[in-house]
Order: structure tokens, then C-alpha cells, then sequence
């Protein structure tokens, strides 16, 4: 069975603390066959914190127009398609970054 690596990001500010809440959460008790990291704002070390996995759970928050709370299920393809749809508080957006790390020859999907 793979290793999942669930991945909360953001900065401890405000609404966009939300992915560093759940991961603080998460490793308290983590689900089976899971390893829980807490990111701030990482940037294109996303890349480095994706490597040597199968499957990867990345929360973050967004500002997409839905009510507060409403989560969005994207694989990798599904977020690349994402530009523009989602507005990002990070130096590096979770977008930008994975279209880095696919022209690096990473094969997520």
C-alpha cells in the first residue's frame, strides 16, 4: 500500500492558516498509512515536499467565489486547468509551482 503525504499549506494569517490548522489536526492522530506535514507559504519547495510518493493530499485555502468552507477536489491536471480560476496568497501559487516541477519532468497526476 502506498504512503500517502498529506501536505497542509498557507500562512499562519487569517483565513489562509486554514491548511496548517488541518495538518496540525491530522498529526495529532494521522489517518493510517498517512504522514502529515504543515508547510508555511512553501513555495517551490512543494516540489522537494512531493517527491517520492504515490499519493498526495495538498489543503490549502483559496478564494473561488463559493461560500466559506465549500472544498475543491482537483487532481494535478484538474488544478493546472485552474489558472486564473483561484486567486493565491503565496509568493509561488500551488498552480505555478506544480507547472514548474511538470517542466522539471515530474509526472504527477
Amino acid at each position: 500500500m502506498a504512503l500517502i503525504r498529506i501536505i497542509g499549506i498557507g500562512s499562519p494569517f487569517g483565513d489562509d492558516a486554514v491548511g496548517l490548522e488541518v495538518a496540525s489536526m491530522l498529526a495529532e492522530a494521522p489517518p493510517p498509512n498517512c504522514e502529515v506535514i504543515a508547510a508555511d507559504r512553501p513555495g517551490t519547495n512543494l516540489i522537494e515536499l512531493l517527491q517520492g510518493i504515490e499519493i498526495a493530499i495538498v489543503i490549502d485555502a483559496v478564494r473561488s467565489g463559493a461560500a466559506p468552507g465549500t472544498l475543491h477536489e482537483l487532481s494535478f491536471d484538474e488544478l493546472a486547468r485552474s489558472a486564473g480560476r483561484f486567486t493565491s496568497s503565496h509568493e509561488l501559487g500551488v498552480v505555478e509551482t506544480m507547472q514548474i516541477a511538470r517542466k522539471l519532468g515530474e509526472k504527477y497526476t
